[in-house]
């Protein structure tokens, strides 16, 4: 479900995504207040989504991503392992109703397992860092989205 912009949601998300700061060293507390306040936070057992709609086509590394099409930002799972991340990737794509995409470091292959598991294809390239970090690009085809 999509949190509410207060400050006890902000405070969980903060803790989260310190705990596994390892993986998102990035991320910082105003980012977080934005995309709160944006409404784009999914929480639901522990596991957080962070995502954009794009209102235009939208450039993904090598790939465009059309117009209406979701973006996942960050997905963080509380307790790593618990198993809750899938079923709250599958709640999130069913809420999203159009194609799911998403960006991931080449060499994060926990992520990358996750992923394809979980029906998402590799589509693209992306680099960051000036091209030192190579990474894929992931879709999850929505069968029953609707076209923009």
């Amino acid at each position: 479900m999509i949190l509410d912009p207060d400050l006890e949601n902000h405070e969980l998300l903060c803790r989260v995504f310190k705990k596994h700061s390892a993986i998102f060293p990035h991320i910082r507390q105003d980012y977080i207040f934005n995309m709160l306040k944006a409404g784009k936070c999914w929480y639901e057992n522990g596991v957080i989504i962070m995502f954009n709609q794009y209102k235009r086509n939208n450039k993904i590394g090598n790939i465009t991503a059309p117009k209406g099409s979701f973006t996942i930002k960050q997905i963080v799972n509380e307790n790593i392992g618990s198993g809750s991340a899938a079923a709250v990737l599958e709640h999130f794509i069913e809420f999203a109703k159009a194609d799911v995409y998403l960006s991931v470091r080449k060499d994060n292959t926990r992520a990358v397992n996750f992923y394809k598991k979980n029906l998402f294809h590799e589509v693209g390239a992306i680099a960051w860092k000036g091209n030192t970090i190579p990474g894929l690009v992931f879709i999850r085809k929505n069968t029953n989205a609707d076209r923009i």
